[in-house]
């Protein structure tokens, strides 16, 4: 098989969509993660293996393949020996109901609602996991700091003006959109529709399970790639602390004990449940290896300044 190797962030919505599929496939591949917090997505090296600049990209062999939904597409035809197949034949009923319940569950504005709840978290229902979540100041600098670097990185790489011109009115509209307490209000309403569809869809798939004395998900009664979507959502929502509003079980019955089961799946367990001790875990190592490095370059120039001196008084 040709080298896989995964370039993503762990506690990135769309990283745990690829991780998911690959993990799903039980298909082995080098993890590469890129540090988001600092900027490294922003690095001119990056941005040669992706243009625009984003997590995740899977390399297999000398190809590079963004997006997410395309990396599950792709992670689904990758030789393994699980024959379970995430995305159907679209010809077929199956396929039919995927294709639409994912794309469903991916035009929900998944970025506006992340940092627009950190914005004002008056939306929440329960305590976020606050090694995720930031402050209103805390999206601001994080953006600014952003727009910041990635001025200096294209002053210091003329050949990659265009992709960091573009790089920079995203990142300023977006800092526009996460303060706009309105939108992120119409956003969340039209969630509210969303989810309201997927807990009837549910209770059909449940229904049908129930006569055959089968276990069900979103699309029947195998996970796809549309059940990959709904579970990295539900995960998301977790950390913001808006879980609740969509899982109560009074009104959502059926995604309420829908997520308590997927919960347990493996691959959901390791890639969903246990990304933000992944991402502490990255993140103190990376410090580390940072204060470490430091530690031993002053201890260069200690000893360099010893000698000196020893030369010196000779």
């Amino acid at each position: 098989m040709k080298n896989i190797e995964l370039y993503f962030f762990p506690s990135s919505f769309y990283s745990q969509r690829a991780r998911l599929s690959l993990e799903e496939k039980g298909i082995k591949y080098k993890e590469r993660i890129i540090c988001l917090p600092d900027n490294e997505h922003n690095q001119p090296w990056f941005l040669k293996v992706n243009p625009n600049g984003e997590v995740p990209t899977l390399q297999v062999g000398n190809e590079y393949f963004s997006e997410s939904e395309k990396i599950v597409d792709i992670a689904d035809k990758l030789p393994s020996d699980i024959k379970h197949t995430l995305v159907p034949f679209s010809n077929s009923p199956e396929g039919q109901h995927v294709a639409f319940w994912r794309k469903k569950i991916d035009d929900l504005d998944i970025r506006t609602i992340t940092f627009g709840v950190s914005v004002y978290p008056d939306f929440t229902q329960e305590k976020p996991t606050e090694s995720i979540m930031q402050n209103a100041q805390g999206v601001k600098d994080r953006f600014e700091k952003n727009i910041r670097e990635s001025k200096t990185l294209m002053n210091e790489h003329p050949e990659l003006k265009e992709m960091y011109e573009r790089k920079i009115r995203l990142t300023k509209q977006r800092l526009i959109d996460f303060f706009d307490k309105e939108k992120i209000t119409t956003v969340l309403v039209s969630t509210d529709t969303t989810m309201a569809e997927i807990e009837q869809q549910l209770c059909k798939m449940a229904d049908a399970s129930g006569l055959r004395g089968a276990d069900y998900f979103l699309c029947g009664e195998s996970f796809t790639a549309a059940d990959i979507n709904l579970c990295i959502l539900l995960g998301r929502f977790k950390v913001l602390g808006i879980l609740p509003r969509f899982t109560d079980p009074k009104k959502y019955p059926n995604l309420n004990k829908y997520w308590q089961r997927l919960q347990k799946r493996p691959s959901v367990e390791k890639v969903i449940i246990n990304n933000v001790a992944e991402t502490k875990r990255f993140m103190f190592c990376r410090k580390i290896r940072r204060y470490c490095g430091a530690a031993a370059a002053f201890g260069v120039v200690g000893v360099a300044v010893w000698l000196a001196y020893r030369h010196l008084n000779r």
